[in-house]
């Protein structure tokens, strides 16, 4: 009998150890993903963008082509002002929440952005949504209000907590000539 016990102990462990390696590859994934969604609007990497943005809010812009014409637009109106981004740094994501077959984890995140004469730090989250056991990822940006982010997000956990929404956080500085 009690080596009936070591052996479901034995293998509850290798599973446990299993279910860890797992999260913690999503976890790495789900931070490469958001940074790559803040900087592929300064790289031109569209498609990336709507590749990783929720389907609902992709649908709610018109359709990919039409969201890419929108991307590409503020692309061009931010880099004709001398707008860019310096650098994108995803926080660690939250525990995933599960709710009728989506799982969900919050992904907090620095944005610093450099304007003429100016720079901009911007904390900021999204929410990450998969469909598939956290084989694929989407994403809504955090800067939404919480009611419309359930009407994109009907399915939305309650126990899900959201961070408090900051300003950013502008300096003054100098341009190199």
């Amino acid at each position: 009998m009690s080596v009936v016990c070591l052996l479901f102990v034995f293998v509850s462990g290798l599973n446990v150890e299993s279910v860890f390696a797992q999260s913690e590859k999503m976890r790495v994934q789900i931070r490469q993903d958001v940074k790559e969604m803040n900087e592929g609007v300064m790289q031109g990497k569209f498609d990336r963008v709507i590749d990783l943005t929720h389907p609902e809010i992709v649908k709610k812009m018109g359709g990919r082509e039409a969201m890419k014409i929108q991307i590409r637009q503020v692309y061009e109106q931010m880099k004709g002002q001398g707008i860019s981004i310096e650098s994108s740094t995803a926080g660690e994501p939250s525990e995933f929440v599960t709710n009728a077959n989506e799982t969900y984890v919050v992904v907090p995140f620095e944005l610093k952005m450099k304007f003429p004469g100016a720079r901009m730090t911007q904390d900021g989250y999204v929410i990450g949504i998969s469909t598939n056991q956290g084989k694929n990822w989407t994403y809504v940006n955090g800067s939404v209000k919480e009611d419309q982010l359930k009407l994109f997000l009907p399915n939305l956990p309650e126990n899900l907590k959201l961070p408090e929404k900051t300003e950013p956080i502008f300096e003054q500085i100098e341009e190199k000539q």
